[in-house]
Order: structure tokens, then C-alpha cells, then sequence
């Protein structure tokens, strides 16, 4: 095994995995976490300000994966002081996050495209719990426990399987992305509009508009899209008065503009911690 150290990093390792992101990690320790990505898997632990990373010396999986991963380049910072001079709600949202002990800036986490759609996909319809359930049982079964399931590995899945594997209805969506991949890939990766990608996206079965922008903003980098879910619903109708998947998604992009993803991950915090709702499954 190799070590590598993130050094002095100003965001939490905690919530930034379990802001419901990502579904491919299990917790083995105290601050201690295992990622399955498709190029293999790597430990990741929270030691003070450092993040220790292991990961198999001869695997595929290089020092770089985890830089881009917790995308420790990006000046968060400067970026949320710019949010809150914009905006007063916003402000006084990052005001209350900073006054909870407990919370660091959470960072966004680049996941490869196709690792997003898959998240996504099983996110349908479900809490946070069980479609995490769902990702690793697909590492299993078909990542053989020691990386995310590729492309290669799914595309001659049958519905059934999936159905064994309780997905339900999101069977059905799995072998279509898995039908439209190979003729979509290209298109996706060349759309440099996030509504154009967005659109493309949406000719998947079963994915519409907000999982769409979920699979743009952690799958793309598209930090002007805006996933909306229960919390982020709720919070927002309370907040700015606003409700509706569409209308937030429209006031939200031209509010926050470039970086309407980075304060969706601050108004989703805000709603976890200062709720007085249960959040529905949509």
C-alpha cells in the first residue's frame, strides 16, 4: 500500500462524503472511510487538519485521483465570500453554518460521469440510507468489492438481476442508461452549456430535470447547475418564498450565477441542521 496526504485542508471529510453526493463509500472506522471508484479503491481518513489517504501501490488509482476527487484546487473561500456579498439570505445561511461548531465547508466531490448516473439513478425515489444500500450492493456483486462497477461490467446486466437486487423500478432505468451509453458518451462529454447536457441527459429513462442537474454538477463540474431535493425544496420555499422544482432551479441559477452548485451544497446543510420538517422522498 502507498500513503498520500492531503495537508491543512479547510473542509469536512465527513460531510462532504455523507452530504449525499456519493453513495460509493463505507464507513470502517472512526474518521475513517473506503471509496470505490472505477479505477479501484482507496482509504481515507481524518486526522486533525489532514486527510491520509492508502491506496494499493501497482492499482490503477494515482495521487492525483484524490486532488481532483476532493477537488482540493478550488478556492472555496473567495468563492462563498463572493456568494454571500451577492446575496443576504445567503449570507445569513453561511453565517449560522459557520457559528455550528461541528461544520467545515463542505466541498463538491468529483465523480466520474459515469459513477454520477449510476448515484443518481439509484437515488430515485428513495432516502439518502438505502440508496446508498443499493451502490454497495453493486460493488459487490459487480465491482467484486474492490471498485465501482464500470461500464464494461453492466452492460449485459439484465433487469432482473437488478430486480433481485431490490432496485425495483430503477432496473428498468439501469439497462437503458446502459443501452444509451456508448452513443450518448461522446455527446455528453462535448456539451459545454449545462442545459444542453442537462437535455441530453434527460433522454435517459428515468432521469428528469433534477436528477439531470445532480449527474451535471457531480458528474460534469457544472458548478451552475442546482440539484433540488426534499431539503433543498423545503428550505428554499422558506427562505426565498419560492416553490416548485422548476422555479428554484430558475431563481437559484440566476441568483447564484457560475457557482449556484457550491451554495446549493450550503442551503442543503442549513436545512439538515435547522429543520423542523421530515424531508419527503421525491
Amino acid at each position: 500500500m502507498s500513503s498520500f496526504i492531503l495537508p491543512h485542508v479547510c473542509f469536512s471529510l465527513k460531510d462532504s462524503l455523507e452530504s449525499g453526493q456519493v453513495f460509493n463509500y463505507v464507513e470502517c472506522g472512526t474518521n475513517t472511510w473506503k471509496v470505490y471508484k472505477i479505477n479501484g479503491m482507496f482509504t481515507v481518513e481524518a486526522e486533525n487538519d489532514d486527510i491520509v489517504i492508502e491506496y494499493p501501490s501497482l492499482g490503477e488509482i494515482q495521487p492525483d485521483d484524490f486532488e481532483n476527487f476532493f477537488d482540493v484546487d478550488s478556492n472555496y473561500k473567495d468563492i462563498i465570500l463572493s456568494l454571500v456579498k451577492r446575496d443576504k439570505v445567503f449570507y445569513r445561511i453561511v453565517a449560522y453554518l459557520m457559528a455550528v461548531d461541528s461544520f467545515k465547508h463542505i466541498h463538491i466531490l468529483k465523480q466520474s460521469p459515469w459513477e454520477a448516473c449510476i448515484n443518481s439513478i439509484l437515488l430515485q425515489h428513495t432516502d439518502l440510507r438505502t440508496a446508498h444500500m443499493f451502490v454497495l450492493k453493486l460493488v459487490m456483486f459487480l465491482g467484486n468489492n474492490t471498485h465501482f462497477p464500470t461500464y464494461e461490467e453492466l452492460k449485459d446486466v439484465n433487469e432482473k438481476f437488478y430486480k433481485i437486487l431490490g432496485f425495483g423500478f430503477r432496473s428498468e432505468y439501469m439497462r437503458d442508461l446502459c443501452r444509451k451509453w456508448p452513443n450518448l458518451v461522446g455527446s455528453l462529454i462535448k456539451a459545454k452549456r449545462t442545459d444542453t447536457l442537462v437535455r441530453l441527459l434527460m433522454s435517459i429513462t428515468g432521469i428528469g430535470p433534477k436528477t439531470a442537474e445532480y449527474i451535471a454538477l457531480y458528474g460534469y463540474n457544472k458548478l451552475d447547475a442546482f440539484p433540488v431535493d426534499a431539503y433543498v425544496q423545503e428550505t428554499y420555499l422558506r427562505l426565498y418564498g419560492i416553490n416548485g422544482i422548476a422555479n428554484i432551479m430558475e431563481d437559484a441559477k440566476h441568483r447564484f450565477g457560475d457557482y449556484a452548485g457550491i451554495a446549493q451544497q450550503y442551503i442543503k446543510a442549513y436545512g439538515v441542521l435547522n429543520t423542523q420538517f421530515q424531508p419527503v422522498k421525491i
